[in-house]
């Protein structure tokens, strides 16, 4: 028979474990947010938007893989047939979730949007616009979850 005091020894050492465990699972969630673990389903990378009215030459001069060299980024816009919906791939470098993408015409200028919706990334973006002259996207990325703005730029990178 065990006494009162070995029981209550018991249940103390029992709860320690318990927090031990907790806290550690806790801290493998944060972790795996902060290294940014796809979660199920959003592995895929690409989502399809309506390219509209544009006409097929914008849309020829902004399809392909991009690179951003100062991060080794891809951006990978697709290039749809007459009727077909426009497609973007985001590599970081595994497959980012990619929440919207529209392509549209302002003047003479050929504008890509490209919303991102992954674990540290919701709500974050790029708002490009092509530059005939360099061949090159260039633009500025909003990083929602530093609330801060970034120059960038994307070249033409050959396909894999």
């Amino acid at each position: 028979m065990q006494s009162k005091g070995s029981t209550s020894g018991n249940r103390a050492r029992n709860r320690g474990l318990m927090i031990v465990v907790l806290g550690g699972l806790a801290i493998l969630g944060v972790v795996a947010l902060l290294i940014g673990c796809d979660a199920p389903g959003t592995s895929e990378g690409t989502e399809q938007v309506e390219s509209g009215t544009i006409e097929p030459e914008a849309l020829e001069s902004v399809a392909g893989r991009w690179l951003r060299p100062d991060g080794g980024y891809i951006l990978e816009l697709s290039r749809p047939s007459p009727g077909e919906k426009f497609k973007a791939t985001y590599l970081n470098p595994r497959p980012i979730r990619v929440a919207t993408t529209r392509v549209t015409r302002e003047g003479n200028a050929t504008r890509v949007f490209v919303e991102l919706l992954d674990v540290g990334y919701p709500g974050s973006y790029y708002d490009l616009v092509y530059d005939p002259a360099g061949d090159r996207l260039v633009g500025f990325y909003f990083q929602a979850k530093m609330n801060a703005t970034f120059d960038v730029f994307f070249v033409r990178a050959e396909a894999e």
